[in-house]
């Protein structure tokens, strides 16, 4: 299954330019949640949601440019006696998508973005805590479904691509280390359900 995920993102990671579906001068408001549960041997159990909210415009056919805002929250259930881990996500960015039309009511999408990311993570009943600030790129497909003349559903594939310039700031007690990394990450290693997002477009 991750496979032919895989392969649908790739052929739409090729040629996005085809007859016009949105109009030059469209505005698009729209949106996005997806969802995640991981298991690891060292962490244990993290589970948790991602809502985005989008406000953009067409400065030419079949491309949109525009900005967004992103919340996540998730938990972090460790199978040691460890109490459990929350996390917070505030963030936002800039984006730009680019439409092929298949007609029929269906559009091929694909989303590049550059978001900046505040993160706070806390241990309860301890004094255990973190922040991280972030800045990356990310590119999600997608494929969406026009359901009214103004109004799309979309099914997408968010963060199959990403990379990221994380600064990380722990407190330990006394102790508050810093840690400056790079990493590069894909959605592909998650459960088939953790690759899909569920999204909703307007365009007028």
């Amino acid at each position: 299954m991750k496979t032919r995920l895989l392969m649908m993102a790739l052929m739409l990671g090729g040629h996005f330019y085809a007859t016009a579906q949105v109009e030059k001068g469209s505005t698009l408001i729209g949106g996005n949640i997806s969802f995640t549960s991981k298991n690891n041997d060292t962490t244990g159990k993290t589970g948790g949601g991602t809502a985005v909210i989008k406000a953009g415009r067409a400065f030419s056919e079949n491309v949109v440019w525009g900005i967004f805002g992103i919340f996540s929250h998730s938990v972090t259930r460790s199978s040691s006696s460890v109490p459990r881990t929350h996390g917070s996500l505030y963030g936002g960015g800039i984006f730009n998508r680019l439409y092929k039309p298949l007609g029929k009511g269906f559009n091929l999408f694909g989303e590049s973005s550059l978001m900046y990311a505040h993160t706070r993570s806390t241990l309860p009943y301890d004094d255990r805590k973190a922040t991280i600030d972030q800045v990356g790129l990310g590119f999600a497909p997608g494929i969406s479904y026009q359901i009214l003349d103004w109004a799309q559903l979309e099914l997408s594939l968010p963060d199959i691509l990403s990379a990221s310039y994380i600064r990380a700031r722990p407190v330990w007690g006394d102790t508050q280390p810093k840690n400056n990394s790079f990493a590069v990450s894909t959605s592909l290693k998650g459960s088939t359900a953790d690759l899909l997002g569920l999204g909703f477009t307007l365009l007028f």
